[in-house]
């Protein structure tokens, strides 16, 4: 039975649950509990798999770079939203930034086919 689970890093969370659940066309490396042996077990490809008394989860360097990364991004853009709204200037720059931003992609498709 697990008495602890340890989650590291500023992106997960975990929650107490109960009852059995079984992810449909499961993935090696789905976790489900088991309530029968109350366990948590993650699927190897081929069988479930219990766990011991402790589980450590973490996101691997690169996925934290990444989510900040996408956080940061994620409010720049919407301090950006903001500001247009009530900035007549700011308004048709971004307009023309994203304008350029698809000029871009399709300059990008060309060269590359």
């Amino acid at each position: 039975m697990i008495k602890h689970v340890e989650t590291r890093g500023p992106y997960l969370n975990h929650a107490k649950f109960s009852g059995n659940y079984i992810a449909p066309n499961s993935n090696a490396g789905t976790l489900r509990y088991d309530n029968p042996s109350q366990s948590l077990e993650v699927w190897d490809g081929n069988c479930w798999q219990q766990f011991g008394s402790e589980v450590r989860v973490s996101l691997t360097d690169d996925a934290i770079n990444l989510l900040d990364w996408v956080k940061e991004q994620y409010s720049r853009e919407l301090a950006i939203q903001n500001k247009i709204k009530t900035n007549p200037t700011l308004k048709a720059a971004y307009e023309n930034f994203k304008k350029a931003e698809e000029q871009l992609k399709i300059a990008e498709i060309l060269v590359d086919n």
